[in-house]
């Protein structure tokens, strides 16, 4: 690999080629420089500046794509929408999962490890389409150290009558708990569900 023999005394903005890699002075250190979506080189004590503005719609598109975890010991600071099905602050989480139901079969909507969360707040909302009816519910969930489901229903707004009735239970899984959450509709319409699950750990 070629020696990164910077030139001394660069003004904002200067540019120094070396083989395949462009690199800008910011002011405060050398940035690479590139209008493609690509693996940048770590380079030290230097900040690394991606110029493209490809959009991201997928974890495979964006100006930078990092097919590992990334760690960031500062502050982050985002100017567009954050996507993720997981997020977790300290000991909180939030997961949200979208179902469809088409039949009047009590089907699992969503599930987790008793390990690992206590107790989990629910927003569901429920969107049928066929019939132009919806439903929005708002659950509380807590399981005891002996597998005991205690659940609540504090909220509850539709503009068509109820469209199905929820069920929470725990199964064994071999020695794994889970807590399991259904949902039983009361005709086979097309019925959209969207969870959002909020736990805290155990």
């Amino acid at each position: 690999m070629p020696a990164l023999n910077f030139p001394t005394n660069p003004n904002p903005g200067d540019t120094y080629a070396i083989g395949s890699k462009t690199y800008v002075w910011n002011g405060t250190g050398w940035a690479i420089s590139t209008t493609n979506s690509v693996l940048a080189s770590i380079i030290t004590a230097t900040t690394i500046v991606v110029t493209t503005s490809t959009n991201s719609t997928s974890t495979t598109t964006g100006g930078l794509i990092v097919n590992g975890g990334v760690g960031v010991g500062g502050n982050l600071y985002v100017g567009g929408t954050i996507y993720s099905e997981h997020v977790q602050i300290a000991e909180a989480t939030m997961d949200s999962t979208q179902s469809l139901v088409t039949n009047t079969n009590a089907t699992l909507i969503d599930q987790y490890y008793i390990s690992q969360f206590r107790t989990a707040k629910y927003l569901i909302q429920i969107d049928n389409g066929d019939s132009n009816s919806f439903e929005a519910i708002e659950m509380l969930l807590m399981v005891t150290n002996t597998g005991t489901v205690k659940a609540t229903d504090y909220a509850l707004l539709q503009n068509n009558g109820e469209l199905g009735a929820f069920a929470s239970m725990v199964e064994d899984n071999g020695g794994n708990p889970l807590l399991k959450l259904y949902f039983t509709a009361n005709d086979p319409t097309n019925k959209t569900i969207t969870v959002l699950r909020t736990a805290l750990k155990s």
